[in-house]
């Protein structure tokens, strides 16, 4: 399976778990509310990266496709990176990204955030400017892939949904 049919797969699964949590009609006073929204912010990311990913290959001829990859990315990074909101003692509001321990005997999780790492570098280094489109939209879909599959397994570990398994998350 491609990663893009792997990423609809999970994406697929989420809108199910999604429709299901509406269709049930969870609210704020449900002990299910708090997994409804982590499901909700895993199901947006992933549409907003499936439609990205869709949209590529029309999008990288036209002018302004760096800034259009960009604010895409920042909807997705919105999703799905975890973060806590404070207001400082200037009355502004500061994003603190939440830390996670991840054991040094998990190589897959292991490999699957050194290969975010390298993506989040190669997004802030790649020349979208470049003639071969196909290779500029190939290292895009990668370099997306790979950070959403990290942020996936991050906010497993933070907000258990999946019962902790990654399976349907590494399969990405």
């Amino acid at each position: 399976m491609s990663e893009i049919e792997n990423l609809q797969k999970t994406f697929r699964a989420y809108e199910k778990r999604y429709q299901k949590a509406e269709a049930m009609g969870i609210d704020e006073s449900s002990r299910f509310y708090e997994a409804k929204c982590e499901i909700e912010h895993r199901y947006v990311a992933l549409y907003f990266a499936v439609e990205m990913i869709k949209s590529l290959k029309n999008k990288c001829h036209e002018a302004g496709f760096k800034k259009y990859c960009y604010e895409y990315y920042q909807l997705i990074a919105k999703e799905i990176v975890p973060y806590n909101v404070i207001i400082n003692e200037n009355g502004k509001k500061e994003y603190i990204a939440q830390k996670v321990k991840v054991s040094s005997k998990d190589y897959q999780v292991i490999e699957v955030y050194n290969k975010a790492k390298q993506a989040y570098s190669s997004f802030q280094e790649m020349n979208f400017d470049e003639d071969d489109k196909n290779k500029v939209c190939k290292k895009i879909l990668e370099n997306i892939l790979s950070i959403l599959n990290w942020m996936l397994i991050v906010r497993e570990i933070l907000f258990p949904v999946n019962r902790g398994k990654f399976d349907m998350i590494c399969n990405m």
